[in-house]
């Protein structure tokens, strides 16, 4: 490898934005030759941004597994800004005071504290040199000395970032890809590669996650072992997944806060529940994946108390009435943290709904979960699994090589609404027109993306369903979960063909962009190949 001549190379995995052209170049290595190349390298590094939120960590994440899964075997390097600890101690379920050199010997992970790395390096004649690292969204990026952050870093031959959303900050370089790439071209330092094939958007799909990795860690792992021990309700709500003695409809994002947005999934469920004979006959518990304690608290009074909410439209209330969801008995709250919960889920009744909060206790301040119990529990399968409800792109990563429905609580009221699908996948895949313009008025996507009415608008949903085309939105999303339990309609197929793509590797971005670094590897003469233009996903 001639460094002189290349510099740097710049491998961008790209989340959402869809890139115009397809860079493919030189034949697509072997999954040997990617394993070899892999196992040569002893450390891989991750600069951590300090966003307040886990995506960008989990999305980072994700990446590792996948490189784990191609065959790396050393050591990964986390260096991140001391604001995130908290973060990455509730994300990998780390000490809460973890040192600020920490290595997790299961997981072959060194978290390094930023100030402790750059006094490190600060130290040596010359920075580490590696050959592959990758940035988590707006951290300093590893390899790159134009920020001072990142002075001290390793400099690297090769560097992705791995999480890249086509409504972030255009005029930030390093997250925004329509300007990285650019400055490539000017410069010819690096490479740009497209990931797009055909209408699929670029989507970081990270490798699907394994239950039984969850449950060997909670049975036999001492921090696991310790989490079934302050959530007595957890093992008990497991074995209603396995049992499938209840139905359960896993939901996630942070979108679900909005007590409107809850309330449809609620609803909607319900909805789904009364119109289906299968569904009817046995509980129905909508597992939420956060501390929902004061969401729960406001919902219990309206649909027990009948005390007015100015927050709650009066659709919404007539909806709750007609469904019989403020009847003794039909709606309980409850947490999997609380020991009662145990009883309330071992005593549930055909025909009813438990909204269970899943924000479990860990030991630390605040309820989280950790990413080894979400994974394994919110992409759970089986017959009794209805479609999950997801917000974030790392969350709809790990849905899409189910091959099962799953809906999208989105959030799209930043960046340019013409460029944002409220369904983050596009429509150019469906084939069946009926569910094609379903879909579409589900989400309210119209042709520009303007009209965000639909599912997950918090209270606009409800005040336009008088007047929606297909009626209410609760009674569609109902429709669609029944539509869910058979493999056979135009609704599954959609997802199943899904699956089927994604599995060819040329959907794989960890694997094309490994590929294409190994033929660069072989090329010193090579160049930039192609001009891109940033487009919207489809």
């Amino acid at each position: 490898m001639q460094c002189q001549v290349f510099k740097k190379f710049l491998i961008i995995f790209i989340f959402v934005v869809n890139l115009a052209g397809n860079l493919s170049y030189g034949n697509l290595a072997s999954p040997a030759e990617i394993e070899r190349f892999l196992q040569q390298q002893t450390t891989i590094q991750i600069f951590a941004d300090n966003s307040g939120g886990f995506g960008n960590l989990a999305a980072a994440d994700n990446v590792m597994l996948r490189l784990s899964q191609l065959g790396f075997n050393g050591t990964f390097e986390v260096i991140y800004p001391i604001s995130i600890k908290s973060n990455l101690s509730q994300l990998f379920n780390l000490p809460s005071d973890f040192s600020d050199d920490y290595k997790d010997t299961t997981r072959h992970v060194r978290f390094i504290a930023l100030e402790s790395y750059m006094d490190h390096n600060n130290h040596m004649n010359e920075p580490e040199k590696l050959e592959l690292g990758f940035s988590a969204n707006g951290a300093p990026t590893p390899c790159d000395k134009a920020t001072s952050l990142s002075d001290y870093a390793a400099t690297c031959d090769f560097k992705f970032l791995a999480y890249i959303d086509n409504w972030i900050n255009n005029s930030d370089p390093e997250n925004s890809s329509a300007d990285v790439i650019q400055i490539d071209q000017k410069k010819l330092t690096g490479y740009s590669l497209s990931l797009s094939n055909g209408t699929i958007p670029s989507l970081l799909v990270s490798p699907y996650p394994l239950f039984s990795l969850t449950e060997n860690y909670l049975l036999n792992n001492p921090a696991g072992q310790s989490i079934l021990e302050k959530n007595p309700a957890l093992p008990t709500f497991i074995n209603k997944m396995k049992d499938q003695s209840a139905f359960i409809l896993p939901a996630y994002g942070f979108t679900l806060k909005e007590i409107n947005n809850l309330l449809q999934i609620i609803v909607g469920a319900r909805y789904a529940q009364l119109h289906s004979d299968a569904i009817q006959a046995k509980p129905l518990i909508i597992a939420v994946f956060y501390d929902l304690t004061n969401e729960s608290s406001e919902l219990d009074k309206v649909f027990h108390t009948h005390i007015a909410n100015d927050s709650i439209p009066i659709t919404a209330m007539n909806a709750i009435k007609e469904l019989g969801l403020d009847s003794p008995g039909i709606v309980t709250f409850a947490t999997i943290s609380d020991p009662d919960t145990v009883n309330t889920i071992n005593h549930l009744q055909p025909n009813t709904l438990l909204i269970l909060s899943m924000g479990l206790n860990t030991g630390l301040p605040v309820k989280n979960i950790p990413k080894i119990i979400f994974d394994g529990l919110y992409t759970y399968q089986n017959e009794n699994i209805l479609p999950p409800i997801n917000e974030g792109m790392s969350s709809l990563s790990q849905l899409l090589l189910s091959g099962r429905p799953f809906f999208t609580c989105s959030n799209r009221q930043i960046g340019d609404p013409n460029t944002n699908p409220r369904w983050d996948i596009g429509y150019d895949e469906i084939t069946d027109p009926l569910l094609k313009k379903d879909l579409m008025n589900f989400y309210e996507d119209s042709a520009d993306h303007k009209k965000f009415t639909g599912f997950c608008a918090k209270r606009d949903t409800w005040d336009n369903d008088a007047k929606r085309e297909g009626g209410p939105i609760y009674k569609t999303l109902g429709n669609f979960i029944i539509q869910s339990q058979s493999s056979n309609t135009a609704f599954s197929h959609y997802f199943q063909d899904i699956k089927t793509k994604l599995l060819d590797y040329h959907y794989d971005p960890v694997y094309m962009s490994l590929s294409t670094i190994l033929n660069i590897k072989k090329d010193d003469t090579a160049e930039l190949k192609v001009v891109f233009e940033s487009q919207p996903a489809s």
